[in-house]
């Protein structure tokens, strides 16, 4: 995914970069002049997989995103990195069942999975790092057999949330409308079969609905698809999964299992809005709980600068 984060963004595990002269036709993965060259940088350069350096303006979506990582894989911090993931609640991350499925066997362990927020360097501790274990894995239970691609993780202890290094997300008010611009983040691969971002990566793409997707993929009435006709090696990629589509400030979709980059294809998203009544059953106490604290110790200028006008309500 293209680059989010700040000019350390090319370390010595990702310091390639890939301008687009054609994006259809001709790709030249040139190398990183210094530390400091990413701070020049311009529109017309890419990562792959994704989009543009972000401006402070989008930073502030890093705070809804959390790495889940699976604990049984021997690892440095960070390496053992598998999906991502939103914080819908202080205890209560959205993300797809494929990361928490194993294939011939059924859910993971939840002791095997812990959630990491508040840093955006997937390889870096920092001050505001908050690592926790699962404490159960909820998988939609027609997953396996109709593949909704959606999930819920409970923690043993809430998240510390501050608005600023972790934060929770709105959930849609309604589906996403065809060309709507929207931001994919994650900390997926550059490119097939290439290092994973060290820090956390964003691209803005543009939503295709299901009635426009189905013509071009196999997909469910659940799904939506994400694709930009102008520069199509924007998209996700391995270790994406599980990530957030955000638009207008709300969690409106979710990058299935991707065990690629497929370069040119429409990334297929679980489209939240059209399971909100599965999440408000599993998980709606924990979010209509937080928002009531919220009410209760914010003043309301503040409570409506965090997103007042996105909350859902009608969730019991």
């Amino acid at each position: 995914m293209g680059p989010f984060g700040p000019a350390h963004l090319f370390s010595h595990r990702c310091n390639r970069v890939v301008t687009i002269a054609n994006v259809r036709t001709e790709i030249a993965i040139t190398t990183a002049k210094s530390f400091h060259d990413t701070n020049d940088i311009n529109h017309d350069t890419y990562l792959v997989n994704v989009g543009f350096v972000p401006s402070t303006s989008e930073q502030i979506y890093t705070k809804h995103v959390v790495s889940i990582r699976n604990t049984k894989i021997q690892h440095t911090f960070g390496e053992n990195h598998v999906c991502g993931g939103s914080i819908l609640a202080p205890g209560l991350i959205l993300t797809a069942a494929y990361c928490l499925f194993i294939p011939g066997h059924g859910p993971m362990d939840p002791a095997d999975i812990e959630v990491v927020a508040g840093t955006p360097n997937r390889l870096r501790r920092v001050q505001t790092t908050q690592s926790i274990k699962a404490d159960e894995l909820i998988l939609h239970p027609r997953y396996a057999s109709e593949h909704c691609d959606i999930a819920l993780i409970k923690l043993t202890n809430d998240l510390k949330l501050d608005n600023y290094s972790a934060s929770a997300i709105a959930l849609p008010k309604h589906s996403p409308l065809e060309g709507e611009q929207c931001f994919l983040l994650g900390w997926g691969h550059f490119y097939e079969n290439g290092p994973m971002a060290d820090e956390i990566l964003y691209s803005v793409i543009g939503v295709l609905t299901y009635e426009t997707c189905k013509k071009k993929l196999l997909i469910t009435e659940g799904n939506i698809c994400a694709f930009d006709y102008s520069h199509v090696l924007k998209g996700a990629c391995k270790g994406d999964s599980g990530g957030p589509l955000i638009c207008h400030g709300a969690v409106s979709g979710i990058v299935e299992s991707k065990m690629d980059c497929d370069f040119g294809v429409p990334n297929v998203l679980t489209n939240v809005y059209y399971f909100l009544e599965w999440i408000e059953a599993n998980g709606g106490k924990m979010i209509y709980f937080h928002y009531l604290l919220l009410l209760f110790f914010y003043p309301l200028n503040l409570f409506i600068i965090i997103g007042f006008e996105n909350i859902n309500f009608n969730i019991v």
